[in-house]
């Protein structure tokens, strides 16, 4: 059975072109949780321990939108993704993930 995973939201900072806040949540499995995110299909972020935070640097965007993909993946292996379009801008761009188990 996949693990459901659920990208609640995408918010940009007002403060700061470019810089995202994703909240994401996984139900079911056995933790703890790996969590990997992709932007445009390119691996931008993973971690092997579950946080409230997490922060990285996105590489540069070429277009106004990109897609942001979320994986999870628990102990035994089960796993559960899922994905947003969202709008970027043509600079590089920080995204910071929130995740709560």
């Amino acid at each position: 059975m996949a693990l459901d995973l659920t990208l609640h939201d995408v918010v940009p900072d007002g403060d700061e072109p470019g810089l995202f806040t994703v909240h994401v949540s996984v139900g079911g499995g056995c933790g703890p949780f790996r969590l990997y995110v992709y932007l445009d299909g390119e691996l931008v972020g993973a971690w092997h321990e579950a946080s409230d935070r997490y922060e990285f640097r996105a590489p540069e965007q070429r277009g106004p939108r990109s897609v942001v993909t979320v994986r999870a993946i628990d102990s035994t292996g089960r796993w559960g993704g899922t994905s947003r379009v969202i709008r970027t801008a043509s600079v590089p761009t920080a995204v910071a993930v929130a995740a709560s188990t």
